[in-house]
């Protein structure tokens, strides 16, 4: 990739560090940083994605910040497609995809950030708006007699509306940035001349004319109210906590790179990453040692509910509990108090064996024994599902004993055995 710019240069170029000094007309749509085909800017989308992946799952697996990335651009400037390929290598479960389209009445009976405020991306997650409350800057600025259906009381529909709602929007997006959502804005910017090109190929390619709609040539029509509109937005609320990368979008090649590199760059710049075992002492270092070596452990255990625990770990764990597992058994185990009761049930986890019997003088205490092959998947297992295994202690017979408290606040007490 000859002369190809990095990510972040990328990246660079289209933010808008200064919206005050932004002009739209400065940015040329048909700008591809040098990069001369598709071909080479497929290779450094390549690294993006792969890039965006990973950090995604970072995102996820620390479960801090959201990403919230919201996409503008007039009629064919390529939002949809853009969405679709940059986010095509990431995990599905990670990112919520929403498209504002024109609002319900529901809608028009809130103020004009409630329909997108429920759409919020939970932390861990990626949420990809397709439009936005921006709409609301741009075709009602356009529009401005789709305000009346709005419903917004006289005194307040001003010459200072559009002011009012900049002011708005930037104290939202200050406030979503101080709960954890990063911001992120894109403006797919093309020419007219590129517009006119892909409105009549959704006319003349079958698999788009489902995408054409005649009131695409009305708008057509506002272009230069559209752009005024435009060079306003990103002029009154590109800020340094919710910046807008303007785009030039004529190639579409192009501005997938742009995008991928921009949210790779935020990612980066959140610092993510993989949750990480806090430092203790050299006792944790034994556990981590006998995790992953195989043990045979002993457990005693007295629970004030035998079935909650029990049923926790088969549910984690995926136990086949065989014996006299029936209801009638399940009552009569939260019924005990002394180790009367002949009951035994028997649980396998491939070569993995529990056995379970009542033991005494509490309301259903039982003793357990377990031999695993691999201590490290079982304690890997319980972390999971909410469990908090201990460091070990020495005990002085020799022995190291663990315990684990389970989602049900139950201790769990684990004393290590044999070496297999």
């Amino acid at each position: 990739m000859p002369n190809q710019p990095s990510l972040r240069a990328l990246a660079d170029r289209c933010r808008v560090e200064d919206g005050a000094r932004f002009r739209l007309r400065h940015v040329d749509p048909d700008d591809t940083a040098h990069i001369e085909s598709a071909e080479e800017a497929a290779k450094g989308l390549a690294e993006g994605l792969d890039a965006l992946r990973e950090l995604q799952q970072k995102l996820y697996a620390q479960d801090c910040w959201a990403l919230l990335a919201m996409f503008q651009g007039i009629d064919a400037a390529g939002k949809d497609s853009t969405i679709a390929h940059v986010m095509s290598g990431v995990n599905p479960q990670g990112c919520q995809v929403w498209s504002f389209k024109q609002p319900s009445q529901e809608d028009l009976d809130h103020d004009f950030l409630w329909r997108t405020t429920r759409c919020l991306p939970e932390r861990g997650r990626i949420g990809i708006w397709n439009r936005s409350y921006y709409e609301e800057v741009l075709v009602v600025r356009v529009h401005p007699e789709l305000l009346a259906a709005e419903h917004l009381p006289k005194p307040l529909l001003t010459k200072h509306i559009w002011r009012e709602r900049f002011e708005d929007i930037v104290a939202h997006e200050r406030y979503l940035t101080r709960n954890g959502v990063a911001v992120v804005k894109f403006l797919l910017h093309i020419s007219k001349k590129e517009q006119r090109r892909r409105f009549l190929a959704r006319l003349q390619q079958r698999d788009k004319n489902w995408k054409f709609a005649p009131g695409d040539i009305a708008e057509r029509g506002h272009w230069g109210e559209y752009q005024r509109a435009f060079d306003e937005m990103v002029r009154a609320t590109s800020t340094e906590h919710a910046p807008w990368y303007v785009v030039p979008a004529d190639h579409k090649w192009f501005a997938r790179l742009v995008v991928a590199a921009a949210l790779v760059e935020t990612l980066r710049g959140l610092g993510v990453d993989y949750p990480k075992l806090e430092p203790r002492s050299s006792a944790r270092s034994e556990m981590m040692h006998a995790m992953f070596t195989g043990a045979s452990l002993q457990v005693t255990l007295a629970v004030p509910s035998v079935v909650a625990s029990v049923e926790f770990y088969r549910k984690v764990l995926g136990f086949d509990f065989q014996g006299y597992w029936d209801p009638a058994t399940r009552r009569a185990l939260q019924e005990w108090t002394s180790a009367t009761s002949p009951w035994y049930a028997e649980v396998r986890a491939g070569e993995s064996r529990i056995g379970l019997r009542p033991g005494g003088g509490v309301i259903a205490g039982v003793e357990l024994s377990l031999t695993v092959n691999d201590l490290g998947a079982f304690f890997e297992q319980v972390r999971r599902a909410g469990g908090n295994p201990s460091a070990p202690e020495q005990q002085a017979w020799g022995a190291k004993l663990f315990t684990v408290t389970d989602l049900n606040g139950v201790r769990w007490s684990f004393m290590e055995g044999t070496k297999r």
